[in-house]
């Protein structure tokens, strides 16, 4: 993704390192030569990286037919999400010691995001877990 200034066009947004190791925005003409990013390119990363809605955590959950279980220890205060698919197969599972400062949505959200992160359920006989520590 990194291009060098003098390719560019001189009037062509970047963001790059200034001499102090910060990075700014300047026009590709004002760096003359050297690594720098295209505006337009970080934007695309940043629009990707923005949080999924509710409704696309609902309906993704509801799509799946995924199955969502909270299970308490009955021995100490660990409780534990366990996110499964609807053929029965383990997506996701962790678990936090009580109390935590993450909250119950949260966790849910957390586990969906991970699994919709990973790509398409695996395939029949595969099963992953993952543990939040």
């Amino acid at each position: 993704m990194l291009k060098d200034a003098k390719d560019l066009d001189p009037n062509t947004p970047v963001l790059a390192l200034s001499c102090g190791g910060y990075a700014s925005d300047y026009m590709a003409g004002e760096i003359g030569e050297g690594p720098c990013l295209l505006l337009q390119d970080l934007e695309k990363v940043l629009i990707a990286a923005e949080p999924r809605s509710d409704e696309d955590v609902f309906n993704y959950i509801a799509e799946k037919r995924l199955t969502i279980m909270w299970i308490d220890s009955i021995f100490d205060t660990a409780r534990k999400l366990l996110i499964t698919s609807s053929e029965g197969f383990d997506l996701y599972e962790s678990s936090y010691e009580f109390p935590v400062d993450v909250s119950l949505s949260s966790m849910l959200r957390d586990g969906i995001n991970y699994i919709i992160d990973m790509g398409d359920e695996p395939e029949i006989g595969e099963s992953f877990f993952y543990d939040v520590f």
